[in-house]
């Protein structure tokens, strides 16, 4: 049960945001796109940095864990990075631009996910 409330509850975070962005504001189709993916590389970082300082994933990585960790939280930065660089020039969002924020939104979370099958799982 520890994945659902490492990783379950931000996806479910990043559901709950995404509804109220569509609602609140009168986004393109594409440029919702853009925002829920880098919503998605943002919540990211958040989550990675939770998950290491967890018992669960700390007993697990071990001391040595450390530059593992580092690397990890690095990598999600260059992706919100990434994610971010393709707001620029916002006013014309083109479908490739979505689909790339949503792709990197959901590999940082996915960066989670694995995290959490191969060091959150408790013998």
């Amino acid at each position: 049960m520890f994945w659902l409330g490492a990783v379950g509850v931000p996806y479910g975070a990043l559901l709950v945001i995404a509804i109220y962005e569509r609602l609140a504001t009168t986004y393109t189709l594409n440029k919702g796109a853009l925002e829920l993916g880098i919503n998605a590389c943002i919540l990211g970082i958040g989550v990675s940095g939770a998950l290491f300082s967890t018992p669960e994933v700390g007993k697990n990585i071990g001391v040595s864990g450390i530059a593992l960790t580092v690397i990890i939280l690095f990598a999600d930065l260059a992706i919100t990075g990434l994610c971010l660089h393709l707001r620029k020039n916002e006013h014309i969002v083109s479908f490739g631009k979505a689909a790339w924020a949503v792709f990197l939104g959901l590999l940082s979370l996915g960066i989670n996910t694995g995290i959490v099958l191969f060091f959150g799982v408790s013998a």
